[in-house]
């Protein structure tokens, strides 16, 4: 029981519990920790005792929390645990408990949980974990028992990581996850099999839940509050809520299928929802008939080279909507299915199955066409010549306007109200022209449509936009700007940007924008970061970036910049041909907000020389196929500041010069390949750094520490392909490497570079990339075997400090004539202090200037084991049938001391 902040003693050795066999470490009394714990494992049936146990007061860890493959067990009993340093669990598994008891809490601040993208993070009992910091990782969040999971920070949730509700034991069981008005983006939803309990997914405040569905799964729970619901992945959801969901917020189904009950015809769906979109690529299977508010509508795109978004209604099953939209305009009522349904309006477009949909009410007023033929003698939309016809549009939200047969530009001077807009003009680029500052333009259900000419046109909208709904863009070969503010009145409303044929079409954006909901961007659409760096709207939504689409950051100017502190999310861009997800082309630019990866990787890119990109709010990348990219190909640079990475694989990749820095603290990888030109720039920068590879790719790797300290926990290694690496310090630095595993590093070392070798592994270096290591720095050999070897392995000329020590062995194997320094010291550890030893093998014959065992200097001459010949045979210090010939020490002969 520890109840002082010092009782466990000096903090630099740390504190393990083995958690099996009724074994913990118990906290008590408000008091703040920086003793380093290591949680290893929980005890098991019957009594489920937690590793970690915390009681009276407010109890804060402000160090991380080390845990291995077989995670922990922790429980609050009293009052609060805040841990400010995070988990940091290096192994791809594990299970982790975080138990609350009634009135307690658990709250995740300051850092992340890095737990691992195999790892189980489970809540339970009748308290809350708060996850109060952006970036957590895990394989499934899974609540039940009782217990609340609150997120306080945007990217809280691991948008791979399924999240799970219930238990199977338990038919009363609750829990709640509450969004807190953050948008958060998780994997799968599901709850586990019957029996369940009550489950809640909620939010006071309106937020969007993303799911991105990679398999098939079941949710029995509620999602209410003011929640929206927004699916994608080409899996497929299903709800089979015994009670309606309560929800008033929106539904999107942008990709795969959700089913409202299962395929007998289950209960589940909604009760309160106001809306349902089904974008290009979406399902929405409507089983039982009473998975819709009567109250409600529903509005499906078209997908033009994509598939049509679909309803598909199940044989038997009549469901009632209110209202149905193709495209933003409203339908006709009656009934509505497939060809065999027997509706009265049969659509295979957009429907399938042998079910109806029963729409209740027809357009109040009628959806119409409004064609811009610019007549008249001027260029204003108040100008009835503009319109074919010579008829005003009512501007009144049910008119969907065209302009593709006459030019531009087509003057404001009204306030205008579309359901859609469809630019097509052939002949040149589309204007709409602010005319007094008195023109605006709102877009309704149907957003904006450009079909695309054969070339490629720049339309550009001068005046503001209110959107009256969520907007759905459509590019094809054609860009759209937005010259003036975008806003939404504050209901929460977002743009999804698609490039059906993948042509070269971009949404750019070039003011402040107010809109508050979700920006998605899809197959392959690319939207321009430019005047401002709150074009993607308030932080309350956040940003999804999917597999080949991309953000493109250019301020026009070398010597402007942008911060950016919107939310995203990034999956990946193998369509595009890595080129990175996030572009920053030109401008010195800072993105402030966090950024978390999806399924794939994150590649960021500072694409132009003079081009630099700070980024401040730290990147979760701990997807299990997938990893962090920062490249700087074309001479940019991208520098991490303030808030970690935490990657399952980390990348800094350059082919033209550029630079990435690592200038935070607290960052983790498993991995990091450093195949550009990397700089270090803060102490002890990685918390845990796992595997460190230099040279990937063929690439050439020049890493500074730049006075820096670095620790690797696992190995250090050059990639087989590398070309060149080298690692250095203008200033004293240490690189210490803990090799577990047996490596080799073919790079060399330079400028003042100290190396230290710990733990059991071999790392062997040859130097057979660079030929030449010229540090000046020292070489300690603490644990494990540090072997020089090949035609070309040397520690170098100016490396004339050489220490071994412990249970370390200095292995000297290598070709090269001069392995160690000829003017090098080196040290051994004395006798009985460890068993540290010089191995030379067969044939070696090293010379170096000075030799000292345990801190005496030694005799000049040779030394070495039985059978190397050498003069000087120590059997407990020496291994092989080398010698060391040493050239200086002290005298040889018998001392006379006269009186």
């Amino acid at each position: 029981m520890v109840s002082s902040p010092t009782a466990l003693g000096s903090p630099a050795a740390g504190t393990t519990v083995y958690g099996p066999n009724e074994t913990w470490l118990e906290i008590r009394g408000g008091i703040t920790l920086g003793e380093p714990l290591t949680l290893l494992g929980s005890d098991g049936a019957p009594n489920y005792h937690p590793c970690l146990k915390s009681y009276s007061g407010t109890n804060t860890l402000s160090v991380p929390i080390y845990a291995a493959s077989s995670g922990f067990r922790m429980r609050v009993y009293e009052n609060a645990l805040i841990l400010r340093g995070g988990v940091i669990s290096p192994d791809t598994t594990g299970t982790f408990y975080f138990e609350t008891s009634t009135g307690t809490e658990i709250v995740v601040t300051n850092r992340p949980l890095f737990l691992g993208n195999g790892a189980g993070f489970y809540t339970s009992y009748g308290g809350r974990v708060v996850l109060a910091e952006s970036g957590n990782t895990y394989a499934a969040l899974h609540t039940y028992a009782g217990s609340t999971v609150l997120a306080t920070a945007p990217n809280a949730l691991a948008p791979y990581g399924i999240l799970r509700f219930g238990v199977s034991w338990w038919n009363k069981d609750t829990s709640l996850f509450d969004l807190n008005g953050l948008c958060q983006t998780v994997g799968p939803l599901e709850s586990v099999v019957q029996p369940s309990g009550t489950h809640v997914i909620t939010s006071a405040v309106p937020a969007v839940l993303t799911v991105v569905q990679k398999q098939n799964s079941t949710f029995r729970g509620d999602i209410a509050g003011a929640v929206s619901l927004y699916k994608t992945g080409a899996s497929t959801l299903t709800l089979t809520n015994l009670t309606p969901m309560t929800t008033s917020g929106r539904v999107t189904v942008a990709a795969g299928t959700l089913a409202l009950g299962n395929a007998d015809g289950s209960a589940g769906g909604f009760g309160a929802i106001p809306a349902v979109r089904i974008l290009p690529g979406g399902t929405l299977t409507l089983n039982n008939g009473a998975g819709l508010p009567d109250t409600s509508e529903i509005n499906v795109f078209t997908g033009g080279v994509l598939a049509n978004g679909k309803i598909d209604v199940r044989a038997g099953v009549t469901e009632t909507v209110a209202r149905f939209y193709i495209d933003g305009a409203q339908q006709a009522s009656g009934t509505w299915g497939a060809t065999g349904s027997g509706a009265a309006h049969i659509n295979d477009d957009f429907f399938s199955g042998g079910g109806l949909l029963e729409v209740t009410e027809d357009p109040a007023v009628a959806y119409t066409d409004v064609v811009w033929d610019q007549g008249g003698a001027d260029t204003l939309m108040s100008t009835k010549e503009n319109w074919a016809g010579d008829t005003l549009p009512a501007y009144n939200g049910n008119e969907r306007a065209v302009f593709g047969t006459g030019a531009g530009p087509a003057g404001v001077d009204v306030a205008a109200s579309f359901y859609k807009v469809v630019i097509n003009w052939p002949s040149s680029d589309f204007h709409f022209d602010n005319i007094g500052g008195g023109g605006s333009l709102t877009l309704g259900r149907g957003g904006i449509e450009i079909p695309g000419p054969a070339a490629t046109r720049y339309n550009r909208i001068r005046v503001p936009v209110t959107l009256a709904d969520d907007q759905f863009i459509t590019l094809t070969n054609g860009y759209v700007y937005f010259e003036q503010p975008v806003s939404d009145g504050g209901n929460g409303f977002g743009l999804t940007v698609c490039n059906p044929s993948r042509s070269v079409s971009a949404v750019i954006p070039q003011n402040q924008n107010a809109y508050s909901g979700k920006t998605v961007l899809k197959n392959r659409s690319v939207f321009y970061i430019r005047g401002s760096g709150d074009v993607l709207g308030s932080t309350a939504g956040d940003t999804l970036v999917e597999n080949g689409s991309y953000l493109y950051i250019d301020t026009q100017s070398e010597t402007t910049g942008l911060t950016i502190a919107e939310p995203l999310v990034l999956d990946g861009d193998a369509t595009l041909g890595y080129v990175g997800t996030l572009q920053n082309v030109k401008g010195t630019n800072v993105l402030t907000g966090p950024i978390a990866g999806l399924n794939n990787s994150v590649r960021i890119r500072s694409s132009t020389a003079g081009a630099t990109l700070d980024i401040t709010g730290g990147i979760a990348a701990d997807a299990s196929a997938a990893g962090c990219i920062l490249a700087t190909d074309g001479g940019g640079t991208v520098t991490l500041r303030e808030k970690p990475v935490y990657a399952h694989a980390f990348y800094a990749n350059g082919k033209s010069g550029g630079m990435v820095v690592i200038a935070a603290t607290g960052n983790v990888a498993r991995t990091f390949y450093m195949n550009a030109n990397v700089r270090i720039g803060a102490q002890e920068a990685f918390e845990y750094l796992g595997n460190l590879i230099l040279g990937g790719d063929g690439r050439i790797a020049n890493v500074d520490l730049n006075g820096y300290d670095l620790t690797v926990r696992r190995s250090l290694s050059t990639h087989a392909v590398s070309t060149n690496s080298v690692i250095f310090s203008a200033a004293p630095a240490t690189l210490t490497v803990d090799q577990t595993i047996n490596t080799t590093y073919g790079g060399s070392f330079a400028g003042a570079v100290s190396l230290v070798k710990r733990g059991a592994g071999t790392l062997t270096l040859t130097n057979e990339m660079d030929r030449g290591t010229t540090t000046s720095g020292g070489v300690t050999v603490k644990a494990g075997t540090l072997t020089v070897a090949g035609d070309y392995g040397s520690l170098g000329t100016a490396c004339t400090n050489i220490t071994v020590e412990g249970t370390g062995t200095l292995a000297l194997e290598g070709a090269s004539a001069s392995m160690l320094s000829d003017d090098a010291t080196v040290r051994l550890a004395p006798a009985g202090a460890g068993s540290a030893k010089i191995s030379l093998a067969a044939g070696i014959d090293e010379t170096v200037g000075w030799f000292f065992f345990g801190g005496e200097p030694m005799y000049p001459g040779t030394y070495g084991a039985t059978g190397s010949g050498a003069e000087y045979v120590d059997d407990t210090r020496f291994a092989g049938n080398g010698v060391l010939r040493v050239l200086h020490g002290k005298a040889k002969g018998t001392l006379i001391r006269v009186h």
